[in-house]
């Protein structure tokens, strides 16, 4: 039975960040990913909205960004109610809020290279400086004991249910549409709600980004432009909708209360948050950023 300092189970943008951080302090590692390789490898059109702390965290750790776009404003509103609030990098003396880079180019470009794809984890036994991990990977039965145990496997953590705890739904069901638009007059991000259905505008450059329409249920397709301009009001007035290339994300929330403190989770196995722009990402980088130090 192999012997490990941290086995971390979950290889997304949380668990291979962890993963590549710790690795430069020349600690054993382990990576265990229930999913393969290339389902890593796909396209994918969300955006990451990195705070300008996060970018600050990220750049200790040595990472840098080749195409990302410097956001300094961003708007929120309520439909049928006067006035918004705006938050503006200037008033913190910041030189922009965040950084927009694209969520598929981040995950292919940071992936943890030693990763155990396609392993599934079978048993935890988890214990402060001695726990024993058994999985599949492959279709073979394999064991191992690691110090320290880490849940970056999101919304269905395993080690999350580990730790035991009353699990509650906090959100069920819900849909996030994110369709690419062009010529908007707009270089700031804005979110605008409207009932049981919110509308984010996020850019790539100064006259493109993507809206993400977030709803409690599904919608049709053909729908989801005209809801998108009724939202918006005058926001997207002369905007062009690409349609033919949205795409559709499921997501559900939950929280529990951690009894047994033999484990760590980090990311969206941890925090409550829709995966929408990146909210859960953000703080998983605190996470990381805090385990990296201590």
């Amino acid at each position: 039975m192999d012997d490990y300092d941290v086995c971390i189970i979950g290889s997304g943008f949380c668990g291979s960040l962890l993963a590549n951080s710790l690795s430069f302090l020349g600690i054993k590692i382990l990576v265990l990913e229930k999913r393969a390789k290339k389902d890593f490898l796909k396209p994918d059109d969300r955006n990451l909205v990195l705070s300008y702390g996060s970018g600050l965290i990220l750049k200790n750790l040595g990472y840098s960004f080749k195409k990302s776009y410097n956001l300094e404003k961003i708007e929120y509103s309520l439909k049928g109610v006067f006035g918004s609030i705006i938050v503006d990098s200037k008033k913190y003396s910041v030189p922009f809020l965040g950084k927009v880079v694209n969520a598929g180019c981040w995950l292919k470009s940071s992936l943890y290279k030693d990763c155990l794809y396609e392993s599934n984890i079978e048993n935890l036994e988890l214990s402060v400086g001695n726990s024993k991990v058994e999985f599949t990977n492959n279709g073979e039965k394999r064991s191992i004991k690691a110090k320290i145990v880490i849940g970056a496997d999101g919304y269905n953590s395993v080690v999350r249910s580990s730790l035991g705890g009353e699990v509650k739904n906090v959100i069920n069901g819900y849909v996030s549409y994110i369709v690419h638009v062009s010529n908007i007059k707009y270089d700031f991000a804005w979110i605008r709600s409207d009932k049981n259905m919110s509308l984010a505008y996020v850019p790539n450059d100064k006259n493109n980004g993507k809206l993400i329409l977030t709803t409690k249920s599904e919608v049709r397709v053909e729908s989801v432009e005209k809801i998108c301009k009724k939202i918006a009001g005058h926001r997207l007035f002369e905007a062009s909708l690409n349609i033919d290339n949205l795409s559709k994300h499921s997501f559900s929330i939950a929280t529990s209360n951690i009894k047994n403190k033999n484990g760590i989770c980090i990311g969206t196995a941890l925090h409550s948050l829709p995966p929408v722009a990146a909210q859960g990402f953000n703080l998983g980088v605190r996470d990381c950023a805090l385990l990296v130090h201590l």
